[in-house]
Protein backbone atom coordinates (compact mmCIF):
# COMPACT_ATOMS: atom_id res chain seq x y z
CA UNK A 1 0.00 0.00 0.00
CA UNK A 2 1.25 3.48 -1.42
CA UNK A 3 0.91 6.35 0.97
CA UNK A 4 1.28 9.63 -0.43
CA UNK A 5 3.88 12.00 0.61
CA UNK A 6 1.89 14.90 2.63
CA UNK A 7 0.36 11.63 4.83
CA UNK A 8 3.95 10.99 5.94
CA UNK A 9 5.02 14.54 6.30
CA UNK A 10 1.78 14.56 9.03
CA UNK A 11 2.70 11.28 10.54
CA UNK A 12 6.27 12.45 11.02
CA UNK A 13 5.59 16.51 12.71
CA UNK A 14 8.01 17.49 13.93
CA UNK A 15 7.41 19.22 17.71
CA UNK A 16 10.67 20.84 18.47
CA UNK A 17 13.22 23.31 16.34
CA UNK A 18 16.62 22.56 16.16
CA UNK A 19 18.39 24.47 19.20
CA UNK A 20 20.75 26.84 17.80
CA UNK A 21 24.10 27.46 19.40
CA UNK A 22 26.23 30.58 19.41
CA UNK A 23 29.65 29.05 19.04
CA UNK A 24 33.18 31.36 19.50
CA UNK A 25 35.45 30.61 16.63
CA UNK A 26 39.00 32.09 17.78
CA UNK A 27 41.52 32.43 14.90
CA UNK A 28 45.04 32.76 15.63
CA UNK A 29 47.69 34.30 13.27
CA UNK A 30 51.51 33.38 13.52
CA UNK A 31 54.13 35.22 14.15
CA UNK A 32 56.55 35.84 11.15
CA UNK A 33 56.54 39.13 8.98
CA UNK A 34 53.86 39.39 6.60
CA UNK A 35 52.12 36.66 8.62
CA UNK A 36 48.60 38.55 8.05
CA UNK A 37 45.96 38.06 5.47
CA UNK A 38 43.55 40.80 3.43
CA UNK A 39 41.38 37.46 2.06
CA UNK A 40 38.06 36.79 3.31
CA UNK A 41 38.20 33.93 5.33
CA UNK A 42 35.53 31.19 5.46
CA UNK A 43 34.95 28.46 8.18
CA UNK A 44 32.51 24.96 8.32
CA UNK A 45 32.49 23.23 11.17
CA UNK A 46 31.10 19.45 11.58
CA UNK A 47 30.15 17.69 14.22
CA UNK A 48 28.34 14.41 14.81
CA UNK A 49 24.98 15.96 14.16
CA UNK A 50 25.37 17.84 11.28
CA UNK A 51 27.66 20.62 9.80
CA UNK A 52 27.57 24.58 10.19
CA UNK A 53 27.62 25.08 6.47
CA UNK A 54 30.17 27.25 5.47
CA UNK A 55 30.59 30.59 7.02
CA UNK A 56 31.97 33.80 6.35
CA UNK A 57 34.46 35.02 9.84
CA UNK A 58 33.45 39.06 9.56
CA UNK A 59 33.46 40.43 12.37
CA UNK A 60 36.15 40.15 15.05
CA UNK A 61 36.02 43.33 17.06
CA UNK A 62 39.37 44.15 15.33
CA UNK A 63 39.55 46.42 12.56
CA UNK A 64 42.13 44.47 10.44
CA UNK A 65 41.41 41.05 11.02
CA UNK A 66 44.04 38.20 10.76
CA UNK A 67 46.92 40.40 11.29
CA UNK A 68 50.39 39.14 12.50
CA UNK A 69 50.19 37.30 16.03
CA UNK A 70 46.96 38.53 16.58
CA UNK A 71 44.04 36.15 18.14
CA UNK A 72 40.37 37.22 16.18
CA UNK A 73 37.35 35.81 17.88
CA UNK A 74 33.88 35.68 15.60
CA UNK A 75 30.15 34.72 16.39
CA UNK A 76 29.11 31.46 15.07
CA UNK A 77 25.66 30.72 15.18
CA UNK A 78 24.52 27.78 13.70
CA UNK A 79 22.55 23.98 14.59
CA UNK A 80 23.66 22.12 17.50
CA UNK A 81 26.40 19.95 16.23
CA UNK A 82 27.17 17.66 18.86
CA UNK A 83 31.22 16.95 19.46
CA UNK A 84 33.15 18.09 16.70
CA UNK A 85 34.55 16.18 14.04
CA UNK A 86 36.32 18.46 11.40
CA UNK A 87 36.98 21.52 11.25
CA UNK A 88 37.55 23.07 7.40
CA UNK A 89 38.84 26.85 7.15
CA UNK A 90 39.68 28.49 4.25
CA UNK A 91 40.11 31.67 2.18
CA UNK A 92 39.56 33.39 -1.25
CA UNK A 93 42.71 34.26 -1.81
CA UNK A 94 41.72 38.05 -2.25
CA UNK A 95 43.62 41.58 -1.30
CA UNK A 96 46.80 42.46 -1.79
CA UNK A 97 48.37 40.67 0.72
CA UNK A 98 46.07 36.87 0.43
CA UNK A 99 49.20 34.82 2.07
CA UNK A 100 48.61 33.68 5.56
CA UNK A 101 50.42 32.50 8.50
CA UNK A 102 47.77 30.35 10.07
CA UNK A 103 48.38 29.08 13.87
CA UNK A 104 45.40 27.58 15.46
CA UNK A 105 42.10 27.94 15.66
CA UNK A 106 39.56 27.20 18.86
CA UNK A 107 36.04 26.67 18.96
CA UNK A 108 33.98 26.82 21.99
CA UNK A 109 30.85 25.12 22.73
CA UNK A 110 28.67 26.72 25.19
CA UNK A 111 26.14 24.43 25.56
CA UNK A 112 28.58 21.36 26.53
CA UNK A 113 31.11 24.01 28.04
CA UNK A 114 33.74 22.51 25.41
CA UNK A 115 37.05 23.46 24.00
CA UNK A 116 38.16 22.54 20.77
CA UNK A 117 41.29 23.63 19.36
CA UNK A 118 42.77 22.31 15.72
CA UNK A 119 46.51 23.32 15.43
CA UNK A 120 47.58 24.19 11.68
CA UNK A 121 51.25 21.81 12.35
CA UNK A 122 53.05 19.34 12.69
CA UNK A 123 52.70 18.79 16.04
CA UNK A 124 56.23 16.45 16.16
CA UNK A 125 57.59 19.75 14.89
CA UNK A 126 55.96 22.19 16.62
CA UNK A 127 55.96 24.23 12.84
CA UNK A 128 52.73 26.69 11.22
CA UNK A 129 52.55 26.85 7.48
CA UNK A 130 51.53 29.66 5.35
CA UNK A 131 48.44 29.27 3.18
CA UNK A 132 49.14 31.10 0.09
CA UNK A 133 49.27 30.45 -3.73
CA UNK A 134 51.95 32.14 -4.19
CA UNK A 135 54.27 30.66 -1.46
CA UNK A 136 56.57 27.45 -0.80
CA UNK A 137 54.84 25.84 1.86
CA UNK A 138 58.28 24.82 3.29
CA UNK A 139 59.67 27.82 3.69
Amino acid sequence: MEKKLSEVAEQRSVTKPFAEIDYTVTVFTGDKVWAGTDANVFVTMTGELGDSGERELRDSGNVNKFEKNQEDAFTVTAVELGRLKKLKIRHDNKGGGAAWYLDRVEVEDPKNSKKFVVYFANVQMKCIAWWSTARDPAK
